[in-house]
């Protein structure tokens, strides 16, 4: 009934079209990244104006990123702006981790005892490191934003694009956070 996206690359929004025109599903994806997979593309002063905070090197990194994806668009149904719930499984808690992308969220479910974290950050081996620097284009801020997680409780960590940790998620989480100091 519900697909959310927790950001805009194509590997991980590509489909959600023909999941829609097959089931009928709402769409939900972050503030920012639900633009791009609605299909608006920013020119550099828009995107300027709307991420004040990114410095003219991330916003080119940002740029690049963009245009160097085929991204399919699909209306997005709702906007997740982070620090919400979602009214299914129990109960899903949306978490704002900016960085990979600049709306990306990450999904905390207590019922399962388990946090979806997108690509904000890898799990080779099934040890928590940082997000794949050329596909980031704010490495700090996402290393800021990931700190934010340091309180959550969860056994099972799902890191896209590697097999979950099963098992002390938020062990592995907050040991690898202890590595980036303050």
């Amino acid at each position: 009934r519900t697909l959310v996206l927790t950001h805009f690359d194509a590997d991980h929004s590509g489909s959600a079209a023909e999941l829609k025109r097959m089931t009928g599903c709402t769409i939900m994806a972050p503030e920012f990244d639900a633009e791009i997979i609605s299909g608006r593309r920013f020119t550099n002063e828009e995107m300027r104006r709307v991420l004040p905070a990114y410095a003219p090197a991330e916003i080119e990194a940002l740029e690049k990123k963009i245009e160097s994806q085929e991204i399919p668009t699909v209306p997005v149904d709702r906007v997740l702006r982070g620090d919400e719930r979602l009214d299914f499984v129990g109960g899903v808690r949306v978490l704002r981790v900016p960085g990979h992308t600049p709306g990306h969220i990450v999904l905390l479910v207590p019922r399962l005892s388990t946090l979806i974290t997108g690509d904000v950050l890898t799990a080779p081996d099934g040890r928590v490191g940082p997000p794949v620097p050329q596909y980031t284009p704010s490495p700090d801020r996402a290393m800021r934003s990931l700190k934010s997680l340091t309180g959550l409780e969860f056994e099972i960590l799902v890191a896209y694009h590697f097999p979950p940790i099963t098992a002390g998620g938020s062990r592995a989480l907050k040991g690898y956070l202890r590595t980036l100091g303050k």
